[in-house]
Parts: structure tokens; C-alpha cells; sequence
């Protein structure tokens, strides 16, 4: 399996109305085999918007997008998190125990890391000091 980036990945799928087998698939964009033409739908990087967003803002796009996918197309979630699965910012955004073993080996906060995002150990240092500082996370106790 050949890793998509998130900044070309295309999401297709065909839904579950009227009884059709729905199905999902991550292409690269553009897809020069014209493969994903057996989709009927399609969002990500087929889109300008895509490549507008910043890494964050993509990430949050891609949660919407798959969750539009399942809950309104009833593309099944297992079937949509499969697919997912080839693009790499997405395992990284996955705890260890949520990732098939074949992708173990793979330190996932890094793969956000070495794409302009933080650790987990920096993202959760600095959450920690912003909620002492706003009197969220108590210092001593009580």
C-alpha cells in the first residue's frame, strides 16, 4: 500500500442508498489512471479549497468529510477508516492500539511532526501550561 499525502488525497465513494454496496477509496490527486472514475462522489484535493488550507485546517476537513461520509452517504465507518489508513497524517493522528500492527513500527506523532506539527509530548506540554494558566488544571492538591 503507497502512501498519499493528505494534501493529495482525493476521498471517493459510492453511498448506500437504495440498497447499492457502498464503497470507499483514497486516490491521488490527480489521478492520471482515471480509476476513481467508478465513484460517484468525491472531496479533498479535487477541490481548491483543499490545497488552500493549512495542515491543521486539512486534518479538520478530512474528521468532517469522513464523518459526512458515514453518517449521511452510510459509507460503513470501518470501511471508511480502512481506507484512510494510506494516508499518513491521518495514522498520525491514531493511538497505537487503533492501527493495524502491520503499521506498528511507525512512531505516528512524528509523521505530524515531520509536517510542520508538533510532538504529542509538546502538544500536550503546552495544553497542560495553557490550562494552568487558565485555572483549568489545578497545580496542587486540594
Amino acid at each position: 500500500m503507497t502512501d498519499i499525502h493528505l494534501i493529495d488525497a482525493m476521498l471517493c465513494w459510492n453511498n448506500g442508498f437504495d440498497g447499492a454496496t457502498p464503497a470507499f477509496k483514497v486516490f491521488r490527486h490527480p489521478d492520471r489512471n482515471d480509476t476513481s472514475r467508478h465513484y460517484r462522489h468525491s472531496v479533498g484535493a479535487c477541490f481548491d479549497y483543499w490545497r488552500e488550507l493549512d495542515e491543521k485546517g486539512r486534518l479538520l476537513q478530512l474528521m468532517v468529510e469522513v464523518w459526512q461520509i458515514s453518517a449521511f452517504y452510510e459509507v460503513p465507518s470501518s470501511l471508511v477508516a480502512e481506507g484512510l489508513l494510506v494516508i499518513p497524517e491521518y495514522r498520525g493522528l491514531l493511538a497505537r492500539d487503533c492501527l493495524p500492527e502491520r503499521y506498528h513500527g511507525e512512531f505516528n506523532p512524528a509523521l505530524l511532526h515531520e509536517r510542520g506539527g508538533e510532538h504529542l509530548e509538546d502538544r500536550l506540554d503546552r495544553l497542560e501550561d495553557t490550562g494552568k494558566a487558565a485555572g483549568i488544571f489545578r497545580t496542587e492538591p486540594e
